[in-house]
């Protein structure tokens, strides 16, 4: 197991990135998780939004842009996901996050 140390250390010299989702599944398996997942960057975007308006007394339109690009990925999945359910065809979904330390005053 690699210490937090370490890991911070590779992170802050290189991009790191881990395998979140890999492998095969039926329709109605990858329709319940990828809804979930689309579902909570939703929400987490309009968290964000509201917590904007109270704090602020504005929109954060980062977040209302990421909401109606989240929307219609979800439509798109949706579509493809429905296809699949209807003839019988499995999925391999695979996705990756990486992480990279960045400072806010670097060039």
């Amino acid at each position: 197991m690699i210490s937090t140390e370490e890991t911070v250390m590779k992170t802050a010299t290189e991009e790191v990135t881990h395998d979140l989702i890999r492998g095969d599944f039926k329709a109605e398996e990858a329709a319940e998780f990828i809804n979930h997942m689309l579902s909570s960057k939703i929400n987490f975007h309009h968290r964000r939004d509201f917590s904007s308006q109270i704090r602020f007394g504005e929109n954060d339109h980062d977040s209302l842009n990421r909401i109606d690009e989240l929307k219609q990925s979800r439509e798109e999945i949706v579509e493809l996901l429905e296809y699949a359910k209807a003839n019988n065809i499995d999925l391999r979904i695979s996705s990756t996050i990486s992480i990279q330390l960045i400072e806010e005053n670097a060039i």
